[in-house]
């Protein structure tokens, strides 16, 4: 999971340079009164990446969280703390499914 999360923000910085390129593309179009590009793939594409970003960085959060709450006693652990962050894990689920495209790879 560590390598998948490295190579996530290795991604993310690609992205961030793309979308500071775009900018500038856009910037001189309107210098040139030209008609600006959507670069519609790119925001498409950062939309995908950013759901995966969540995905594995849900999951890594969570197994920690886990780990966590499994050397924890019982009597101290915090049920409205576990209830709230599994509510917000839950909601995130909901988001992924609802939008991350199929992944062909089984």
């Amino acid at each position: 999971m560590f390598d998948v999360l490295q190579d996530l923000d290795e991604i993310e910085t690609k992205f961030k340079q793309l979308e500071e390129t775009k900018e500038t593309y856009n910037r001189w179009q309107i210098e040139l009164e030209t008609n600006q590009d959507a670069f519609e793939n790119l925001e498409e594409c950062r939309e995908q990446m950013t759901l995966r970003c969540l995905m594995w960085r849900s999951l890594n959060e969570w197994q920690d969280m886990n780990e966590v709450w499994l050397k924890t006693q019982f009597a101290k652990v915090d049920a409205n703390d576990i209830k709230t962050k599994a509510e917000k894990f839950a909601k995130n689920c909901m988001r992924l499914e609802k939008n991350l495209d199929p992944n062909p790879i089984q």
